[in-house]
C-alpha cells in the first residue's frame, strides 16, 4: 500500500501525517489532531526501488558482473589459490594421523584432492587389508 502524506490547512494546527491506506480508499478529510475537515494530500516524488537485490548472493553476482574482465580474472585465481592452499592443509593434517612410512602427500602437485577421511583414521593392520584387497572396512 502505498505511503500519503497529509497536512492540515487549519491555521490553528497545521501537523503533517503520514498515513497508509489502498489506492482504491477515499482520501482522509478530518485531520486526527484538531478533528477538523481541513486536511489535503501533500504531492511528493515517488520512490520506486527496481531490481535492487535481495541476498547477498545477488548483491554479490551484482558487483562481479559490474567488474572489469581483468579484475574478474583476479579474483577467480585467487580463489583458486586459497582452494588448493586449502587442499594442501588439509592434506597435512591428515598425513599426521596416518601410521608412519604411508605418504598420501605428493609435493609440487598443484592439484591435490583430499584424502578420504576412513583412510586417514585407518590402523596399520586395516590399511594393509585396505591395499592388498582392495576393501574399505
Amino acid at each position: 500500500m502505498p505511503t500519503y502524506v497529509y497536512q492540515c490547512s487549519f491555521d490553528d494546527c497545521g501537523k503533517q501525517f503520514e498515513i497508509y491506506h489502498s489506492i482504491k480508499s477515499d482520501y482522509i478529510t478530518k485531520c486526527p489532531s484538531c478533528l477538523e475537515e481541513s486536511l489535503k494530500v501533500v504531492i511528493q516524488a515517488a520512490q520506486i526501488v527496481i531490481n535492487e537485490p535481495r541476498t547477498v548472493g545477488m548483491l554479490a553476482d551484482r558487483n562481479t558482473a559490474a567488474m572489469s574482465t581483468s579484475k574478474r580474472s583476479e579474483l577467480y585465481e585467487k580463489t583458486k589459490k586459497d582452494k588448493i592452499l586449502a587442499k594442501k592443509i588439509m592434506n597435512e593434517e591428515l598425513q599426521q594421523r596416518l601410521p608412519k612410512g604411508i605418504n598420501l602427500i605428493n609435493q609440487g602437485n598443484e592439484d591435490i584432492e583430499p584424502v578420504d577421511l576412513k583412510l586417514a583414521s585407518l590402523t596399520p593392520a586395516q590399511t594393509k587389508k585396505y591395499i592388498e584387497e582392495g576393501i574399505k572396512p
